[in-house]
C-alpha cells in the first residue's frame, strides 16, 4: 500500500467501526480536559494568593506520579473484562476532582487532592483507552493509533487555547465550570454507549 493510501485507510478504520469513533470521542475529551487543566494550573499559581516562581510551579507535576503508579496495573481490569466500568468510574473521578478544584483558589490543600484525583483517573483512562481500541482489529492497530495520537493532539491544542478566553471571562472558577461541564459530557456518552457502541465492537472486515 503506497503511503498516501495508507493514510486514507486511517479514515477507514474509524467509519467501518462505530466503537472506535466513540472511544475516540472519550479520548479527546479526557484529554482536552487534562491540557485545559495544566494550563490554567500556570495562571492560577503565578497570581495571588500563591504568586508561585516557574521552578515552584513546575514541583506540581510531581503529583502525577499518584497516576502513574495507578496505570501500570490498569491493563489487568481490561484483562478481566471489567475496562467499560472502570472508564465510567474514571469520568466519575474526573468529575470529582473538578468540583474540588473549583474550590482550590484559596486552598492549597483542595488543589493538591483535586491533581491527585485528576490523575488517578486520567492516567488509567489513557491506558484503558487505547487497550480497548488496539483490541478491536490486530491488523489495524498502527492506523488506530495514529487517529488516537491525532485526536488527542488536536483537543488538546483547543484545550489549551480555551483557557485565554476563560480566564479573561472569569479566571479559574470559569475553567472549573469549563471543565465540569466537559466531564459531565464525557460521563453522558459513556453511560450512553456502554450498553451499544461502547460494549460490543463491530467485527474486524
Amino acid at each position: 500500500m503506497r503511503y498516501p493510501a495508507l493514510l486514507a485507510s486511517v479514515g477507514a478504520v474509524i467509519r467501518q467501526h462505530r466503537m472506535v469513533r466513540w472511544t475516540l470521542l472519550l479520548s479527546a475529551l479526557q484529554f482536552g480536559l487534562f491540557m485545559l487543566f495544566w494550563t490554567a494550573l500556570t495562571s492560577l499559581l503565578s497570581a495571588r494568593p500563591y504568586s508561585y516562581p516557574v521552578s515552584v510551579i513546575g514541583l506540581f507535576s510531581l503529583l502525577g506520579l499518584v497516576g502513574v503508579v495507578a496505570a501500570q496495573r490498569t491493563g489487568r481490569l481490561h484483562d478481566r473484562g471489567w475496562s467499560l466500568p472502570a472508564i465510567g468510574i474514571g469520568w466519575a473521578v474526573i468529575l470529582v476532582s473538578f468540583g474540588l478544584l473549583a474550590f482550590a483558589e484559596h486552598s492549597l490543600l483542595v488543589l493538591i487532592v483535586g491533581i491527585v484525583l485528576l490523575h488517578l483517573a486520567v492516567f488509567p483512562l489513557n491506558v484503558l483507552i487505547g487497550t480497548r481500541l488496539f483490541a478491536l482489529a490486530a491488523e489495524a492497530r498502527s492506523r488506530v493509533n495514529t487517529a488516537l495520537v491525532t485526536v488527542n493532539f488536536v483537543a488538546g491544542a483547543l484545550g489549551s487555547a480555551a483557557v485565554g478566553p476563560l480566564w479573561s471571562t472569569g479566571g479559574w472558577t470559569a475553567v472549573t465550570i469549563a471543565g465540569i461541564a466537559v466531564s459531565a459530557v464525557g460521563l453522558a456518552v459513556w453511560a450512553a454507549g456502554r450498553r451499544g457502541p461502547l460494549a460490543v465492537p463491530t467485527p474486524a472486515r
